[in-house]
């Protein structure tokens, strides 16, 4: 109301009783409302504005001896709280009305981040069956991953076939009843009897560059007695990571260093573009861009059989050597029942001193 007032006022005063410093009010009436005004050139003691007394009745004048002397604006506010008056800073409120549209876009963000939070806590609410939770991690952590037996022994690159032929493909894709009785279609693509398996299972393959010399020489011409005995290094360095992301959409990122991919050698796998029995094996041998990096996906929809070979054949055709650096084992289930979805990763990092990392029983 106030603001309405102060603007009405200003509309309806002449532009030279514009230019003043404050309002101050008695109550809520606007007849109460006293302006104080500033002589516009100060020459003679003339005051070209307008006065207004207490009771709000204007007198004109040039100086007659009924006008009150021109007062400056620190002199009008002392007055006015000495009266019990309360001033409006009419710079002040100006910069407030400027400032009000950042204002009003940062109650809008506070609000929807309230509103967030509020949806936030209500799902994790719903969500969060903690027993149930801990039920599904730790049969898949003793059943499907066998974390502590068939996963601990996994060293080497031969070892992890191993794991993935022996441990993981007859966990997600189980071909028979215990009895040996073959599924049937609808009893296929369930893990652990009451799990269903989401699409398939994804192997990615992260793949690092190898470096000649093994190392820079410390003095320039002055080459390492080593360089030829040791001459070539493979850095944590992603392949990708030299190249821009036109050329990875492209299929530009290669295989090894100067080994396009799919690669013709050491084995021919370029030769299998037309092989209908292995599917789209190839493509295990060429960059993603969606997976962000070399990835093998074992379909749900291919069988169990088909899946089988298709391990065989990574392994036949040296999907990992030494430019493996990182395999991951991504899969997930949903579980009707209980309506959880549980999303699984088994991650392998390979040192440089020849094995994957060992496993952490605490950290995973």
């Amino acid at each position: 109301l106030l603001l309405s007032f102060v603007a009405k006022g200003l509309q309806a005063e002449p532009a030279a009783h514009q230019k003043f410093g404050s309002f101050t009010k008695r109550g809520m009436d606007p007849a109460n409302f006293v302006s104080t005004t500033v002589p516009l050139n100060g020459a003679n003691g003339e005051d070209q504005g307008a006065q207004a007394d207490a009771n709000g009745n204007g007198v004109n004048g040039n100086g007659g001896p009924h006008d009150p002397p021109p007062l400056d604006k620190q002199e009008s506010n002392t007055q006015a709280k000495s009266a019990g008056e309360q001033v409006v800073d009419l710079a002040a409120t100006e910069a407030d009305l400027r400032r009000w549209p950042e204002v009003k876009k940062g109650y809008a963000e506070l609000m929807m981040w309230l509103i967030f939070f509020g949806l936030y806590c209500a799902v994790l609410m719903i969500q969060l069956r903690v027993e149930k939770t801990y039920q599904i991690d730790e049969a898949l952590r003793q059943m499907v991953v066998s974390e502590g037996d068939a996963l601990q022994d996994v060293s080497t690159l031969g070892d992890f076939f191993d794991y993935l032929d022996n441990q993981i493909r007859p966990a997600i894709f189980p071909p028979d009843w215990y009895n040996g009785e073959a599924l049937t279609t609808d009893e296929t693509g369930f893990v652990m009897y009451y799990n269903m398996l989401v699409g398939g299972l994804l192997i990615v393959q992260e793949r690092g560059i190898s470096t000649s010399p093994c190392r820079v020489p410390m003095y320039s011409g002055a080459p390492s007695s080593y360089q030829d005995f040791y001459e070539i290094c493979y850095p944590n360095t992603r392949i990708e990571d030299g190249y821009s992301d036109a050329q990875r959409e492209n299929g530009e990122v290669p295989w090894a260093p100067g080994v396009p991919a799919p690669p013709s050698t050491p084995v021919d796998v370029a030769a299998t573009r037309n092989d209908t029995t292995l599917g789209d094996f190839y493509k295990a041998f060429t960059y993603s861009t969606e997976y962000k990096g070399f990835a093998a996906f074992l379909a749900l929809a291919d069988g169990a059989q088909l899946n089988e070979q298709k391990i065989k054949a990574l392994k036949q055709y040296r999907w990992l050597d030494k430019h493996t650096r990182k395999i991951d084992i991504k899969f997930a289930l949903y579980n009707g029942m209980i309506q959880m979805f549980t999303f699984c990763v088994i991650s392998f990092g390979f040192d440089q001193t020849g094995t994957f990392t060992p496993y952490n029983n605490v950290g995973g």
